[in-house]
Order: structure tokens, then C-alpha cells, then sequence
């Protein structure tokens, strides 16, 4: 299990990825629409093929 504090709004993250989830809560709401998809494009290229995106119920 890896914990990461980055900054959601600068992309592309400083990580590599080749992870089985990405938890992302209660977050993506305060951006804009633009900063959303960024955000949701990366943790699409962090995550493995077959991998789960977690989100809130504020986002989906």
C-alpha cells in the first residue's frame, strides 16, 4: 500500500503508477470542469487495466 500527497490540481503527478485502486473522496467538486478531467485522466494512467477509480458520492 503507497500513501501520496500531491497537489490534484498540478498534473501530470510526480508518481508512476501501476496501481490496483485509486481513492479519490470528496474532492474533485471543488475543481472545474477543465481541472476535473485532468485529474480523472491521470488517475486513468496510474491506474493497472482492470483497476478501480473510488470516488465520493459528491462526484459521481
Amino acid at each position: 500500500m503507497l500513501f501520496r500527497r500531491l497537489n490534484l490540481g498540478r498534473t501530470p503527478f510526480p508518481i508512476r503508477g501501476d496501481f490496483d485502486v485509486v481513492f479519490c473522496r470528496n474532492v474533485l467538486i471543488y475543481f472545474d470542469p477543465r481541472q476535473r478531467a485532468a485529474a480523472v485522466a491521470e488517475f486513468h494512467r496510474l491506474l493497472r487495466p482492470g483497476g478501480h477509480l473510488i470516488v465520493g458520492e459528491s462526484e459521481a
